[in-house]
């Protein structure tokens, strides 16, 4: 993969969206010392739920679909941690009940603590569901991890917690972002793969001049296309006179050639990218990019050799680790 990455893009290095987003719920949940006794609380009912067969099998028979607690595994936060605690919350009444019935049961969480259980499962929402969004495998992943943050601090920004813990927790996850996203906007590749998606162009970025660099960026990339056809186009045309010593369309093709040139000026390249940049924002219906590029490499045949290479980069490693995980188990 590394090696791919280098003879793609050179010498790049981007890190795992989904492992960043990993980090910034560990350690801000690692900075609230109580809401981590809670976790600890709700983990120990759970495990002891899984080792005792007759609660297992009261919990199953409470529950319209047999619905299982989930235990947390603190290397993968972003698959049990929240997931853990939303089922714990989605089945406490019927877990308490069978607590009370049982001697051998760990204490229950008491209204206030469930309360505030509720008030962090906001806070943790938008992290979990950016995390399942970049990590799918059928779709291009690159071009949305600047919206995604955005999104995410546009998504915490502005909840109104009542308990000073979820608060807290509000105020250590922002700055978890802050410290580990703040210049995701400057890392170029993500910035083009951005840009030069149709669903999102220029509307997420809040950092402009790290935009308008992305912009200058991919204009250059057009030029070194341009001045590419045209070394390919001199190189046929010495050819052909190799082969042929008289033709009565020299002049012909002279023109046809200057006139070509002319339509690849820096005014041809700029007026093609500053269309597509006017144009409006496609709906985000379609999950593939690549597929709506299909229709508008006709319009912008430049942009479209340009957004096929970064909009095929992957934001995360989640689906090669999942490869890896099933041809382990096959």
């Amino acid at each position: 993969m590394i090696k791919a990455v280098d003879l793609a893009f050179g010498k790049k290095h981007i890190p795992c969206f989904a492992h960043t987003l990993n980090l910034v719920a560990l350690n801000a949940i690692q900075h609230c010392p109580e809401l981590q006794n809670l976790i600890t609380k709700v983990k120990t009912i759970v495990t002891w739920f899984k080792q005792s067969n007759t609660a297992s099998n009261e919990l199953r028979k409470a529950t319209e679909k047999e619905t299982k607690l989930i235990q947390e595994v603190s290397t993968r936060w972003n698959s049990t941690t929240y997931y853990m605690i939303e089922r714990f919350l989605e089945l406490r009444i019927v877990i308490n009940e069978i607590i009370f019935r049982h001697k051998t049961a760990p204490p229950m969480l008491n209204a206030s603590e469930l309360s505030v259980l509720s008030s962090v499962l906001l806070v943790l929402r938008p992290l979990e569901a950016a995390t399942k969004e970049v990590s799918g495998d059928r779709y291009c992943t690159s071009s949305k991890v600047i919206p995604l943050v955005h999104c995410l601090v546009l998504k915490i920004q502005p909840l109104q917690l009542e308990d000073s813990l979820a608060n807290e927790l509000k105020s250590f996850v922002l700055n978890e972002i802050e410290k580990r996203m703040g210049a995701i906007e400057r890392v170029t590749p993500l910035a083009i793969a951005t840009v030069l998606d149709p669903r999102y162009k220029k509307i997420h970025f809040q950092d402009a001049l790290a935009c308008s660099t992305a912009v200058a960026k991919i204009k250059d990339f057009m030029k070194n296309t341009t001045q590419n056809i045209e070394m390919s186009e001199s190189d046929s045309d010495q050819s052909e006179k190799l082969e042929e010593s008289f033709s009565l369309w020299d002049n012909h093709h002279k023109l046809v050639s200057k006139s070509w040139k002319s339509s690849q000026s820096d005014d041809a390249i700029s007026d093609e990218l500053s269309m597509y940049l006017r144009s409006p924002v496609v709906g985000r219906l379609n999950e593939n990019p690549l597929e709506i590029w299909q229709d508008l490499k006709i319009q912008f045949p430049k942009l479209y050799k340009i957004a096929f290479k970064y909009l095929t980069i992957v934001g995360t490693s989640v689906p090669s680790e999942r490869l890896f995980s099933k041809a382990a188990h096959s």
